[in-house]
């Protein structure tokens, strides 16, 4: 045998690599997916700022060097990531024009049920009762022994 000539693996030795191979993979897999959410929440820019929202979407924000855009679209640029976060911290103090104010959830209507009350309870209507049967008659019917 050549001297340089690699060693066949034992089971356990290729096994070893299997685990270590699919491990590296799992934790690369995992970076992934944690880096992705983070750029997904980082990329996204409130222009109003946290909590507040653009209640003037048809207003037209211009700002010196930049095209004029609708306020409406300016808002959806930032929730898409559009928007650099370097530019999204000053932008709050400069858009008065889009008329920013704080997120109210919409309201819940509340449904009141109507208050359970017994249905009316009628007093029980006595059962009708034939009235007495009359005297026994005076010619009784004869009677006749077994």
């Amino acid at each position: 045998t050549p001297e340089h000539a690699p060693l066949p693996l034992t089971y356990t030795a290729r096994y070893s690599i299997i685990i270590e191979v699919f491990y590296s993979t799992m934790m690369l897999f995992r970076a992934t997916i944690l880096a992705f959410l983070v750029a997904a929440v980082n990329g996204q820019c409130s222009v109003c700022g946290d909590g507040m929202a653009v209640t003037a979407p048809d207003a037209i924000f211009a700002f010196t060097g930049q095209p004029e855009v609708p306020c409406g679209i300016l808002e959806d640029a930032g929730e898409n990531g559009d928007i650099p976060l370097s530019s999204c911290a000053f932008l709050p103090s400069l858009i008065g024009v889009c008329e920013c104010a704080p997120i109210t959830p919409a309201p819940i209507d509340i449904v009141t049920p109507a208050p359970v009350s017994p249905a009316p309870v009628v007093a029980p209507t006595p059962a009708p009762v034939p009235a007495d049967t009359p005297a026994p008659v005076d010619n009784p019917a004869p009677v006749v022994a077994p």
